[in-house]
């Protein structure tokens, strides 16, 4: 979310497909927080553990 004309405007959200045979695999894409751009995740780390 990001704030645009005094509101808060979602911007991304992100479901993990987490099987490397999908077409929408997504397990390892990066993402990096817009204030901190130097700390990167992948998207498998976010989600660990969470079924």
């Amino acid at each position: 979310m990001r704030k645009e004309d005094g509101k808060y405007v979602l911007v991304s959200n992100y479901i993990l497909q987490n099987d490397k045979d999908e077409e929408d695999y997504n397990g390892e894409d990066v993402i990096s927080l817009r204030a901190f751009p130097h700390i990167t995740m992948e998207l498998r780390e976010i989600f660990e553990g969470v079924d």
